[in-house]
């Protein structure tokens, strides 16, 4: 469970940039790590736009993608609360129900 986002301290135009490729993108980007010769994968291709702007600044787009994973999982806490929170609600209503048939 997540309560609070860890919001990464990047440059806005690098955030920007990383909103349009995609967290898919940008992880993927990160991971292959194409810049050092393919990434062990076959022969060395030409690096994408993508490819280089996750190598240029690596730390700050994992900060990015550990916001957005912070994110999900934040989202995922909210609906699970509201989740038991209507199981509870439930459970009270079908409780008085069961109370006002035995008490009449």
């Amino acid at each position: 469970m997540r309560f609070k986002i860890r919001k990464a301290q990047i440059r806005d135009d690098l955030r920007e940039q990383l909103e349009l490729l995609g967290e898919n993108v940008v992880a993927l980007a990160l991971g292959l790590d194409a810049m050092q010769g393919g990434g062990g994968f076959g022969p060395a291709t030409a690096p994408t736009k993508a490819m280089m702007i996750v190598y240029q600044s690596q730390d700050a787009v994992a900060q990015w993608l550990r916001e957005k994973r912070d994110e999900v999982e934040w989202h995922a806490t909210r609906l699970e609360i509201c989740e038991w929170a209507i199981l509870l609600f439930v459970g009270l209503s079908v409780a008085l129900e069961i109370r006002n048939i035995i008490a009449h």
